[in-house]
Protein backbone atom coordinates (compact mmCIF):
# COMPACT_ATOMS: atom_id res chain seq x y z
CA UNK A 1 0.00 0.00 0.00
CA UNK A 2 1.41 3.37 -1.00
CA UNK A 3 1.08 6.40 1.25
CA UNK A 4 -2.04 8.42 0.49
CA UNK A 5 -1.57 11.71 -1.25
CA UNK A 6 -1.85 14.68 1.14
CA UNK A 7 -5.12 15.88 -0.39
CA UNK A 8 -6.65 12.44 0.04
CA UNK A 9 -5.41 12.13 3.60
CA UNK A 10 -6.73 15.57 4.50
CA UNK A 11 -10.10 14.78 2.96
CA UNK A 12 -10.31 11.50 4.83
CA UNK A 13 -9.53 13.24 8.11
CA UNK A 14 -12.13 15.97 7.49
CA UNK A 15 -14.96 13.72 6.23
CA UNK A 16 -17.81 13.75 8.81
CA UNK A 17 -19.60 10.74 7.29
CA UNK A 18 -18.53 7.30 8.59
CA UNK A 19 -19.78 5.55 5.44
CA UNK A 20 -17.71 7.60 2.99
CA UNK A 21 -14.71 7.46 5.32
CA UNK A 22 -14.96 3.67 5.26
CA UNK A 23 -15.32 3.70 1.48
CA UNK A 24 -12.19 5.76 0.99
CA UNK A 25 -10.21 3.86 3.62
CA UNK A 26 -10.99 0.56 1.89
CA UNK A 27 -9.91 1.94 -1.49
CA UNK A 28 -6.63 3.16 -0.04
CA UNK A 29 -6.02 -0.13 1.73
CA UNK A 30 -6.72 -2.10 -1.46
CA UNK A 31 -4.28 -0.02 -3.48
CA UNK A 32 -6.97 0.80 -6.05
CA UNK A 33 -5.29 3.98 -7.26
CA UNK A 34 -7.58 4.26 -10.29
CA UNK A 35 -10.68 4.39 -8.11
CA UNK A 36 -9.07 6.95 -5.81
CA UNK A 37 -7.93 9.05 -8.75
CA UNK A 38 -11.45 8.96 -10.17
CA UNK A 39 -12.78 10.48 -6.94
CA UNK A 40 -10.00 13.07 -6.65
CA UNK A 41 -9.39 14.07 -10.28
CA UNK A 42 -11.06 17.44 -9.72
CA UNK A 43 -14.27 18.63 -8.13
CA UNK A 44 -17.90 18.47 -9.19
CA UNK A 45 -18.67 21.35 -11.52
CA UNK A 46 -21.37 23.71 -10.27
CA UNK A 47 -23.58 25.05 -13.06
CA UNK A 48 -27.09 26.27 -13.76
CA UNK A 49 -28.41 22.84 -12.72
CA UNK A 50 -26.32 22.95 -9.56
CA UNK A 51 -24.64 19.67 -8.71
CA UNK A 52 -25.67 16.10 -9.47
CA UNK A 53 -23.59 12.94 -9.11
CA UNK A 54 -23.29 9.55 -7.51
CA UNK A 55 -22.93 9.64 -3.74
CA UNK A 56 -19.53 8.60 -2.46
CA UNK A 57 -16.20 9.79 -1.11
CA UNK A 58 -14.10 12.57 -2.59
CA UNK A 59 -14.64 15.90 -4.35
CA UNK A 60 -15.98 14.21 -7.51
CA UNK A 61 -18.92 12.65 -5.65
CA UNK A 62 -21.93 13.93 -3.74
CA UNK A 63 -21.17 13.79 -0.03
CA UNK A 64 -21.35 15.86 3.12
CA UNK A 65 -18.07 17.71 2.58
CA UNK A 66 -19.02 18.67 -0.98
CA UNK A 67 -22.43 19.86 0.22
CA UNK A 68 -20.91 21.89 3.05
CA UNK A 69 -18.43 23.53 0.69
CA UNK A 70 -21.25 24.32 -1.74
CA UNK A 71 -23.35 25.89 1.02
CA UNK A 72 -20.34 27.95 2.10
CA UNK A 73 -19.89 29.15 -1.47
CA UNK A 74 -23.55 30.13 -1.71
CA UNK A 75 -23.33 32.05 1.56
CA UNK A 76 -20.18 33.80 0.41
CA UNK A 77 -21.84 34.79 -2.86
CA UNK A 78 -24.92 36.21 -1.13
CA UNK A 79 -22.80 38.19 1.32
CA UNK A 80 -20.54 39.49 -1.44
CA UNK A 81 -23.64 40.65 -3.31
CA UNK A 82 -24.76 42.62 -0.28
CA UNK A 83 -27.93 40.59 0.30
CA UNK A 84 -29.52 41.22 3.70
CA UNK A 85 -29.14 37.65 4.88
CA UNK A 86 -30.24 38.48 8.41
CA UNK A 87 -33.81 39.25 7.35
CA UNK A 88 -34.03 37.43 3.99
CA UNK A 89 -33.74 33.71 4.54
CA UNK A 90 -32.44 30.95 2.32
CA UNK A 91 -35.20 28.33 2.01
CA UNK A 92 -34.00 24.72 1.91
CA UNK A 93 -36.03 21.78 0.66
CA UNK A 94 -35.18 18.12 0.13
CA UNK A 95 -36.58 14.96 -1.39
CA UNK A 96 -36.64 11.46 0.11
CA UNK A 97 -33.38 10.18 -1.34
CA UNK A 98 -30.71 8.78 0.95
CA UNK A 99 -28.91 11.62 2.77
CA UNK A 100 -31.14 14.37 1.34
CA UNK A 101 -32.32 15.42 4.81
CA UNK A 102 -28.74 15.26 6.13
CA UNK A 103 -27.44 17.37 3.23
CA UNK A 104 -30.22 19.88 3.90
CA UNK A 105 -29.35 20.23 7.59
CA UNK A 106 -25.62 20.43 6.86
CA UNK A 107 -26.36 23.25 4.41
CA UNK A 108 -28.49 25.04 6.99
CA UNK A 109 -25.77 24.84 9.64
CA UNK A 110 -23.06 26.12 7.29
CA UNK A 111 -25.23 28.99 6.09
CA UNK A 112 -26.18 29.92 9.65
CA UNK A 113 -22.55 29.93 10.77
CA UNK A 114 -21.84 32.36 7.92
CA UNK A 115 -24.60 34.64 9.24
CA UNK A 116 -27.32 33.61 6.81
CA UNK A 117 -30.82 32.94 8.15
CA UNK A 118 -32.35 29.64 6.99
CA UNK A 119 -35.88 28.27 6.71
CA UNK A 120 -36.19 24.50 6.21
CA UNK A 121 -39.29 23.05 4.61
CA UNK A 122 -41.25 20.85 7.05
CA UNK A 123 -40.41 17.55 5.37
CA UNK A 124 -39.53 15.86 2.11
CA UNK A 125 -41.37 17.49 -0.78
CA UNK A 126 -41.27 18.34 -4.49
CA UNK A 127 -39.17 21.07 -6.05
CA UNK A 128 -42.07 23.39 -7.03
CA UNK A 129 -42.98 23.71 -3.34
CA UNK A 130 -39.45 24.94 -2.67
CA UNK A 131 -39.64 27.36 -5.61
CA UNK A 132 -42.99 28.68 -4.34
CA UNK A 133 -41.72 29.09 -0.76
CA UNK A 134 -38.64 30.97 -1.97
CA UNK A 135 -40.77 33.56 -3.75
CA UNK A 136 -43.62 33.57 -1.23
CA UNK A 137 -41.33 34.31 1.72
CA UNK A 138 -39.28 36.94 -0.09
CA UNK A 139 -36.20 34.76 0.41
CA UNK A 140 -32.69 35.58 -0.72
CA UNK A 141 -32.38 32.20 -2.46
CA UNK A 142 -33.62 28.62 -2.39
CA UNK A 143 -31.79 25.31 -2.20
CA UNK A 144 -33.30 21.96 -3.21
CA UNK A 145 -31.49 18.73 -2.39
CA UNK A 146 -32.62 16.34 -5.12
CA UNK A 147 -31.36 14.35 -8.08
CA UNK A 148 -34.74 14.25 -9.86
CA UNK A 149 -34.91 11.21 -12.15
CA UNK A 150 -31.36 9.97 -11.52
CA UNK A 151 -30.63 6.44 -10.22
CA UNK A 152 -30.97 5.83 -6.47
CA UNK A 153 -27.22 6.02 -5.89
CA UNK A 154 -27.19 9.69 -6.94
CA UNK A 155 -28.07 12.94 -5.26
CA UNK A 156 -27.94 16.60 -6.23
CA UNK A 157 -28.08 20.22 -5.14
CA UNK A 158 -30.06 22.92 -6.97
CA UNK A 159 -30.03 26.64 -6.24
CA UNK A 160 -32.94 28.97 -7.00
CA UNK A 161 -33.11 32.73 -7.33
CA UNK A 162 -35.28 34.95 -5.15
CA UNK A 163 -38.12 34.78 -7.69
CA UNK A 164 -38.21 30.98 -7.46
CA UNK A 165 -36.51 30.36 -10.81
CA UNK A 166 -33.44 28.22 -11.28
CA UNK A 167 -30.15 30.11 -11.40
CA UNK A 168 -28.79 31.27 -14.75
CA UNK A 169 -25.41 32.42 -16.00
CA UNK A 170 -23.40 34.30 -14.93
CA UNK A 171 -24.71 33.72 -11.40
CA UNK A 172 -23.73 30.06 -11.52
CA UNK A 173 -20.18 31.05 -12.43
CA UNK A 174 -20.00 33.50 -9.52
CA UNK A 175 -21.25 30.88 -7.06
CA UNK A 176 -18.81 28.32 -8.48
CA UNK A 177 -15.92 30.72 -7.87
CA UNK A 178 -17.01 31.12 -4.27
CA UNK A 179 -17.26 27.35 -3.84
CA UNK A 180 -13.69 27.03 -5.09
CA UNK A 181 -12.61 29.32 -2.24
CA UNK A 182 -14.40 27.29 0.44
CA UNK A 183 -12.37 25.73 3.25
CA UNK A 184 -12.04 21.96 3.19
CA UNK A 185 -14.37 21.62 6.16
CA UNK A 186 -16.56 24.71 6.69
CA UNK A 187 -17.60 25.43 10.23
CA UNK A 188 -21.13 24.63 11.38
CA UNK A 189 -23.63 26.42 13.56
CA UNK A 190 -25.35 24.33 16.21
CA UNK A 191 -28.55 22.57 15.19
CA UNK A 192 -30.54 24.80 17.55
CA UNK A 193 -29.01 28.03 16.22
CA UNK A 194 -31.77 30.69 16.19
CA UNK A 195 -30.96 31.48 12.56
CA UNK A 196 -32.26 28.04 11.58
CA UNK A 197 -36.03 27.58 11.64
CA UNK A 198 -38.21 24.79 10.32
CA UNK A 199 -41.36 25.97 8.62
CA UNK A 200 -44.66 24.42 9.65
CA UNK A 201 -47.28 22.92 7.36
CA UNK A 202 -48.81 26.35 6.74
CA UNK A 203 -46.35 26.81 3.86
CA UNK A 204 -48.00 23.81 2.17
CA UNK A 205 -51.42 25.30 2.90
CA UNK A 206 -50.28 28.59 1.34
CA UNK A 207 -49.11 26.71 -1.75
CA UNK A 208 -52.44 24.96 -2.09
CA UNK A 209 -54.27 28.23 -1.50
CA UNK A 210 -52.28 29.80 -4.32
CA UNK A 211 -53.40 27.00 -6.61
CA UNK A 212 -56.99 27.23 -5.44
CA UNK A 213 -57.24 30.98 -6.04
CA UNK A 214 -55.25 31.11 -9.26
CA UNK A 215 -56.74 31.21 -12.72
CA UNK A 216 -56.20 27.48 -13.12
CA UNK A 217 -58.75 26.70 -10.41
CA UNK A 218 -61.83 27.27 -12.58
CA UNK A 219 -63.06 25.65 -15.77
CA UNK A 220 -61.98 26.86 -19.17
CA UNK A 221 -64.66 27.66 -21.73
CA UNK A 222 -65.00 24.87 -24.23
CA UNK A 223 -62.99 22.35 -22.24
CA UNK A 224 -64.14 18.87 -21.41
CA UNK A 225 -65.81 18.43 -18.00
CA UNK A 226 -64.32 14.96 -17.77
CA UNK A 227 -60.64 15.65 -17.31
CA UNK A 228 -58.63 12.45 -17.21
CA UNK A 229 -55.16 12.30 -15.67
CA UNK A 230 -53.07 9.15 -15.36
CA UNK A 231 -50.35 9.52 -12.77
CA UNK A 232 -47.47 7.43 -11.53
CA UNK A 233 -45.24 8.94 -8.85
CA UNK A 234 -42.31 6.68 -9.71
CA UNK A 235 -39.89 7.19 -6.79
CA UNK A 236 -40.91 10.73 -5.90
CA UNK A 237 -42.49 12.54 -2.99
CA UNK A 238 -45.38 14.60 -4.38
CA UNK A 239 -48.24 12.15 -4.53
CA UNK A 240 -50.35 13.39 -1.64
CA UNK A 241 -49.76 17.03 -2.48
CA UNK A 242 -50.80 16.42 -6.08
CA UNK A 243 -54.03 14.77 -5.00
CA UNK A 244 -54.80 17.69 -2.67
CA UNK A 245 -54.10 20.18 -5.46
CA UNK A 246 -56.47 18.45 -7.88
CA UNK A 247 -59.19 18.15 -5.26
CA UNK A 248 -59.00 21.82 -4.30
CA UNK A 249 -58.98 22.86 -7.95
CA UNK A 250 -62.28 21.02 -8.42
CA UNK A 251 -60.78 18.45 -10.77
CA UNK A 252 -61.40 14.71 -10.69
CA UNK A 253 -58.78 12.82 -8.73
CA UNK A 254 -55.84 11.56 -10.82
CA UNK A 255 -55.99 7.90 -11.71
CA UNK A 256 -52.98 6.57 -9.83
CA UNK A 257 -51.15 3.44 -10.91
CA UNK A 258 -51.75 1.90 -7.50
CA UNK A 259 -49.32 -1.00 -7.67
CA UNK A 260 -46.54 1.47 -8.34
CA UNK A 261 -47.25 3.93 -5.54
CA UNK A 262 -43.96 5.22 -4.21
CA UNK A 263 -44.60 7.86 -1.59
CA UNK A 264 -44.70 6.55 1.96
CA UNK A 265 -43.23 3.20 0.99
CA UNK A 266 -40.34 2.32 3.24
CA UNK A 267 -38.04 0.84 0.60
CA UNK A 268 -39.29 2.74 -2.39
CA UNK A 269 -35.94 2.70 -4.21
CA UNK A 270 -36.16 -1.10 -4.44
CA UNK A 271 -38.73 -0.52 -7.17
CA UNK A 272 -36.79 2.15 -9.05
CA UNK A 273 -35.90 0.11 -12.12
CA UNK A 274 -39.23 -1.67 -12.49
CA UNK A 275 -41.17 1.57 -12.12
CA UNK A 276 -39.13 3.27 -14.81
CA UNK A 277 -39.58 0.31 -17.13
CA UNK A 278 -43.31 0.20 -16.45
CA UNK A 279 -43.77 3.90 -17.08
CA UNK A 280 -41.78 3.63 -20.26
CA UNK A 281 -43.48 0.51 -21.59
CA UNK A 282 -46.91 0.15 -20.02
CA UNK A 283 -48.21 3.33 -18.44
CA UNK A 284 -47.62 6.41 -20.56
CA UNK A 285 -45.11 8.04 -22.85
CA UNK A 286 -42.29 9.27 -20.70
CA UNK A 287 -39.57 11.87 -20.95
CA UNK A 288 -36.70 10.50 -18.90
CA UNK A 289 -35.49 14.01 -18.05
CA UNK A 290 -38.13 14.23 -15.31
CA UNK A 291 -39.58 12.00 -12.63
CA UNK A 292 -43.33 12.58 -12.63
CA UNK A 293 -45.35 11.69 -15.69
CA UNK A 294 -48.84 12.75 -16.67
CA UNK A 295 -51.11 11.97 -19.60
CA UNK A 296 -53.61 14.82 -19.64
CA UNK A 297 -56.82 15.26 -21.60
CA UNK A 298 -58.63 18.59 -21.36
CA UNK A 299 -57.43 22.13 -20.83
CA UNK A 300 -58.52 22.30 -17.18
CA UNK A 301 -55.84 19.89 -16.06
CA UNK A 302 -53.38 21.49 -18.46
CA UNK A 303 -53.82 24.84 -16.74
CA UNK A 304 -53.49 23.28 -13.30
CA UNK A 305 -50.32 21.46 -14.24
CA UNK A 306 -48.98 24.65 -15.76
CA UNK A 307 -49.55 26.39 -12.42
CA UNK A 308 -47.94 23.55 -10.51
CA UNK A 309 -44.59 24.19 -12.15
CA UNK A 310 -42.71 26.83 -14.05
CA UNK A 311 -43.01 24.96 -17.34
CA UNK A 312 -45.69 25.68 -19.92
CA UNK A 313 -48.43 23.32 -21.02
CA UNK A 314 -49.99 23.45 -24.46
CA UNK A 315 -53.56 24.06 -23.39
CA UNK A 316 -54.90 23.67 -26.94
CA UNK A 317 -53.75 20.08 -27.25
CA UNK A 318 -56.31 17.35 -26.81
CA UNK A 319 -53.79 15.03 -25.22
CA UNK A 320 -50.83 16.45 -23.34
CA UNK A 321 -47.87 14.46 -22.10
CA UNK A 322 -46.61 16.45 -19.16
CA UNK A 323 -43.46 15.54 -17.31
CA UNK A 324 -42.47 18.05 -14.69
CA UNK A 325 -44.15 18.15 -11.32
CA UNK A 326 -42.47 15.88 -8.85
CA UNK A 327 -38.82 16.71 -8.26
Amino acid sequence: MTSPRPDVAEWLDADPDPSTRRELSKLLASGDDAAVDDRFSGRLAFGTAGLRAEMGAGPMRMNRLVVRQTAWGLARHLLDEGVDTATRVVVIGFDARRNSDIFAMDSARVLAHCGVSVALLPGAGPTPLLAFATQHLGAAAGVMVTASHNPPADNGYKVFLADGSQIVSPIDVAIARSIDEAPLSPELASIDDPRIVTLDESIVDDYLMMLRTSECAGPVEGSSPNVMVAYTPLHGVAGRLLEQAFEQAGLPAPVVVAERLSWGRQNWFDYWRTEHEAARNDVIVMDMSFMSKFLVQGRDAGRLLNQLSANNVDGDSGAITYTQWLN
